[in-house]
């Protein structure tokens, strides 16, 4: 009866964003009609703006990975070859100023709970913080590759690699346990209420509460 249910909300949930994103389109496009009736559809498309950036523009590699938008209002772009910063106009690279891990694959972009950002690259995790990219070290070693994650209500980070369930907390690495009867996991969100929902290829967990985390599996239908 639980899988059922949560199953069933969950496609809930989807219609809705689907619905909404549905609205959006047509009162944009009603919008449109009335100020723009007269024209041809060939020069309704021709008036709309559309900018296209590239290599030629400053990307390091037309193959974007994340993107993410601090609060000072700069754009951070992930791609295979690097991570840039954007202005509205202008790329900025750190090739000169940042770890050299930055200039190869980005895998995720990360808003944290203040101005700054956490950055994934192919093989470690750097916070952005005050103009500085700090390494977050596990078992004082900088190299691990992350395999899944999800941000917290604060803004931290959950993070799984190596078998292992860790969060951020000022700049270091915390475990946390995972349940017993968990496989490798696939991916993990936190809800609002602060639960850590985590999922197996078998299973669906939900952890709350303080560290050491009570779990509730649900039994995934297949």
């Amino acid at each position: 009866m639980m899988e059922n249910s949560f199953l069933f909300t969950t496609k809930i949930e989807f219609s809705k964003i689907i619905a909404c994103k549905t609205l959006i389109v047509l009162l944009g496009m009603a919008c449109s009609s009335i100020t723009a009736w007269a024209l041809e559809p060939s020069a309704l498309l021709r008036n709309e703006v559309l900018t296209t950036w590239t290599t030629e523009q400053g990307l390091p590699q037309n193959f974007v990975t994340s993107l993410a938008q601090t609060s000072d209002g700069f754009l951070w772009v992930g791609t295979m070859n690097g991570l840039v910063r954007f202005d509205g106009v202008h790329f900025r690279g750190f090739s000169q100023d940042g770890p050299p891990e930055l200039q190869g694959f980005i895998g995720a972009l990360v808003k944290d709970g203040g101005d700054g950002l956490w950055i994934v690259t192919a093989s470690s995790l750097f916070h952005y913080e005050r103009h500085r990219f700090v390494p977050i070290f596990f078992e004082q070693r900088s190299r691990y590759r992350i395999e899944t994650l999800a941000r917290s209500n604060d803004g931290e980070l959950w993070l799984y690699f190596e078998s292992r369930l860790e969060r951020t907390h000022a700049d270091k690495l915390v475990a946390a346990p995972l349940p017993d009867d968990v496989h490798r996991l696939s991916d993990m969100a936190e809800s609002s209420d602060g639960s850590l929902w985590i999922a197996d290829r078998e299973n669906i967990f939900r952890m709350r509460g303080e560290p050491p985390l009570r779990s509730t599996s649900y039994r995934t239908a297949i």
